[in-house]
């Protein structure tokens, strides 16, 4: 696939998620219609070419499953699905806001004293003088 046709293809895939979730359920569900108007023409009944179609397909949502699988971009999705997960597992500690709250104290305060005392003591580096 070409560079750009897969950059293309990677920002579809990340920011219009629904109307490509759409298109895949419209792909797999008319793949499965044109198997089973073949099985009809093969001289099936109409049921037992659905079910033939269905079990020569394998499953409408398997089929779904492995093709997000293999798209383009499919990492960053997961990776935010992820940082979700965790975030909501966080907040779900007690502890998080008080240790967040901390975490920046410290930030703030420490490190512009920790700078004030090097410059006190003359430690600093010639070129920040």
């Amino acid at each position: 696939m070409p560079p750009f046709a897969k950059a293309r293809s990677f920002l579809r895939n990340l920011f219009l998620f629904r109307r490509v979730e759409a298109d895949l359920d419209k792909e797999v569900r008319s793949h499965l219609e044109l198997m089973t108007e073949e099985n009809i023409r093969a001289g099936m009944g109409p049921e037992e070419a659905r079910r033939a179609a269905r079990l020569e397909l394998g499953g409408v949502e398997q089929v779904k499953e492995q093709v997000r699988d293999e798209r383009t971009g499919n990492w960053v999705r997961s990776v935010i699905s992820d940082c979700r997960f965790g975030i909501r597992q966080l907040r779900k500690s007690s502890g998080f806001p008080i240790r967040g709250r901390l975490f920046w104290l410290r930030l703030l305060y420490w490190r512009p004293a920790y700078w004030l005392t090097i410059y006190r003591r003359g430690e600093l580096l010639p070129w920040i003088r």
